[in-house]
């Protein structure tokens, strides 16, 4: 038995469009075409183009126009579709200036090579968007089982190059978002250069009502100071000027954002480890009396945070009014026990955070929601350890944070995320791209 099919590819550009490569070669893949069409296509482009210029081969007069054929030469490129081994076209430029080049690939006005690179914007973003998830070693693996995929050094250096480009979309997209409430964190991560660590420091707001948190990441950097964050996203307008800033103790985090918000609420899911922690430095008491204040101050504000989320709804404000004020009132009585037992450390403790403990509830009788625990932001780090802090593994601080800046864009905001990487690859120009693909057996014809 023997069968026959025959497949015509035909690819038309749009007039002074320019295409990358590896926007063409999605497009070849999503049409079901395989590498060998794929180089046929480009081959033939540049003789159509080089005839363009030159006139049609050994034509008479050719030798007295402009452009002229100066022979061909190989060009290696890695796409989606595996490694490839174009024979391209120079002309030469007989009218160029002195200052201009004058022998040129005349293809590289319509498809956009990456530079002198082998391996494309397709490929190379592929394998940074893997990357997010497994080890650079691991990427290049797993993508090996279908193309030719980089090094894990070339995978690294695109995350590097890639990081700073979703960095400003970001800055971009948050720009004047005035958001009503501020998550930060911080943790460290092991440094391949002269320091430990690398300090990661983490922003994000969830502002909405109920299911319809929406979660959105306002600042990622590495080795900078809150100050220094608390002050660029007050320049950009992406706080509004009566949000409060949620985080646990962290002294120097509460500071920074001082100068820019009204209000802190403290954590209330740290704060019975917070407070345990004193209650064991202060030395006084033993371990069952230590849980047992523990207990009674959450039990204390997560019963003021279910008499909110009741009468809230309702408009009920004399109610949480009278909540808060018993709540405060039990507070108070916790502290003056404290001093009683010479736990000084741990009343004081206490003491400096009792507005912040009550903060969520006293904004929703403004009609306003904060958030009464940071574990948004909690979990986003926990996403920074996942990738990040697995045993041996040391950053250099361009590459941690081009990393947990991809990460973090992806998670939040991934619709963002497609489209950065679709402008990276060239997609948004495959408009300019006309290509049909007609096929037929021994029993059909095109």
């Amino acid at each position: 038995m023997h069968a026959t099919t025959d497949v015509r590819p035909e690819v038309t550009f749009q007039k002074d469009k320019s295409i990358t490569v590896g926007a063409f070669a999605k497009a070849c893949f999503g049409e079901g075409l395989g590498r060998r069409s794929f180089e046929r296509l480009i081959e033939a482009i540049d003789t159509q183009v080089v005839r363009k210029r030159c006139g049609k081969k050994y034509a008479r007069g050719n030798g007295t126009k402009r452009y002229q054929r100066a022979g061909t030469a190989e060009k290696q490129i890695v796409t989606v579709l595996g490694s490839s081994t174009l024979t391209l076209s120079y002309i030469e430029d007989t009218d160029a200036d002195p200052d201009e080049q004058t022998y040129v690939r005349p293809i590289e006005d319509t498809l956009e090579f990456n530079g002198t690179k082998r391996y494309q914007h397709c490929i190379s973003t592929d394998a940074a968007t893997i990357a997010l998830d497994a080890t650079y070693r691991t990427a290049t693996a797993i993508g090996n089982r279908f193309t030719s995929m980089p090094s894990p050094a070339t995978i690294n250096r695109r995350v590097i190059e890639f990081g700073p480009t979703v960095t400003q979309h970001l800055s971009a997209a948050i720009d004047g978002s005035n958001v009503q409430s501020v998550l930060a964190d911080s943790t460290k991560v092991y440094s391949e250069e002269d320091a430990a660590f690398h300090d990661v420091n983490l922003t994000i707001s969830r502002d909405g009502v109920g299911d319809g948190h929406e979660t959105t990441v306002l600042d990622v950097n590495v080795n900078t100071t809150w100050e220094t964050t608390a002050t660029t996203l007050a320049d950009q307008d992406s706080i509004a000027s009566e949000a409060a800033l949620v985080s646990d103790g962290d002294d120097s985090l509460v500071e920074a954002f001082r100068e820019v918000l009204q209000f802190h609420q403290y954590d209330l899911v740290h704060l019975p480890r917070a407070l345990g922690y004193t209650l064991w430095d202060d030395e006084q008491l033993p371990l069952d009396e230590r849980q047992a204040y523990s207990a009674e101050v959450l039990g204390d504000v997560l019963y003021l945070k279910n008499s909110v989320e009741l009468h809230a709804p309702a408009e009920e404000w004399d109610a949480i009014r009278h909540r808060i004020q018993v709540i405060t009132d039990r507070l108070e009585r916790t502290i003056h026990h404290l001093r009683l037992d010479g736990c000084d450390r741990s009343a004081s403790f206490l003491r400096k955070w009792l507005s912040s403990l009550l903060r969520f509830a006293e904004a929703a009788l403004d009609g306003r929601q904060i958030p009464w625990t940071s574990n948004a932001v909690e979990r986003a780090m926990g996403s920074v350890s996942k990738r990040c802090k697995n045993k041996w593994m040391r950053w250099t601080e361009a590459g941690l944070d081009a990393m947990i800046t991809l990460r973090q864009v992806r998670n939040t905001h991934p619709d963002l995320f497609e489209a950065i990487v679709a402008e990276e690859i060239g997609l948004p120009t495959t408009t300019a791209i006309t290509l049909e693909v007609k096929s037929g057996d021994t029993r059909d014809e095109f």
